[in-house]
């Protein structure tokens, strides 16, 4: 994972998708060649970039419906546990939970899981570092690249990456990391700030995806309030629609953190 700077004097913009790249319906790319050059994940000043532990409140639109979703955060030393739940008026939605360790790179999930509201395990993950494994929700093994994320954890470490920046992300800068799928190997995600003229003062991250991709994902980030995610956009086609908006006004301050 690294943080790729757009030059300061014209700001660089996203590669277009390469001839015959990876359509959304077709397998993801596969982890580099671990005997090729690979870029080193860059070092973040975690105690600083990672903000306390606290439970924040969402509000949720999914499939239409509205509800509300809490996102907890509770580092513990050089360990974390992160979890996000999501309810709709009809119902209760699975509930992700990552755990890992915090390093100098950031997170490094262990174990990423999705519970149905009766506690119905319906997925879960396994990150083994040391050896470069990752067994997928089929039980299936693949390559584990350094710094991998998962559904979850990737919004944490994006704002990390984002606040340690040398220089604050402008338009067009890029930041760089491999996400877990649900199934299959690990995707090399690229997210590219943009501007946002309706919250000028908020970082959005939008995934760079092959042109006609059904996918769309955003992130938007609060620098004034250490880069807490204030909003989250996941649409795929009309089979997927959500958004998470933080049920908190811009000029509020960050709540009491909640005791580990």
């Amino acid at each position: 994972m690294r943080v790729e700077p757009a030059p300061r004097a014209a700001p660089r913009r996203a590669r277009p998708p390469q001839p015959g790249a990876p359509a959304l319906t077709e397998p993801p790319p596969s982890p580099p060649n671990q005997s090729e050059p690979q870029a080193q994940p860059q070092s973040l000043a975690t105690a600083a970039q990672l903000p306390a532990a606290g439970r924040w409140r969402y509000r949720l639109t999914w499939q239409g419906e509205t509800g509300e979703a809490w996102i907890d955060w509770q580092p513990q030393g050089d360990h974390y546990r992160l979890s996000l739940q999501r309810s709709t008026t009809a119902r209760a939605l699975p509930e992700w939970q990552t755990q890992g360790r915090i390093t100098a790179q950031g997170l490094q999930p262990e174990t990423f899981s999705s519970r149905s509201a009766k506690g119905r395990q319906n997925a879960q993950l396994h990150f083994d570092g040391q050896a470069g494994v990752l067994v997928d929700g089929r039980g299936e093994r693949h390559p584990l690249p350094e710094g991998t994320q998962d559904r979850l954890s990737w919004i944490w470490q994006a704002a990390a990456l984002a606040a340690s920046a040398a220089q604050p992300l402008r338009d067009g800068d890029t930041l760089q990391l491999w996400v877990s799928a649900w199934r299959g190997p690990p995707q090399a995600w690229t997210l590219r700030a943009e501007r946002d003229e309706e919250m000028p003062g908020w970082l959005r991250l939008r995934r760079q995806l092959p042109e006609g991709a059904l996918l769309e994902q955003l992130l938007w980030l609060d620098p004034a309030r250490g880069f807490l995610p204030v909003r989250l956009r996941v649409r795929f086609d009309d089979s997927e629609r959500w958004e998470l908006a933080l049920d908190m006004p811009p000029s509020a301050p960050l709540p009491t953190p909640a005791s580990p």
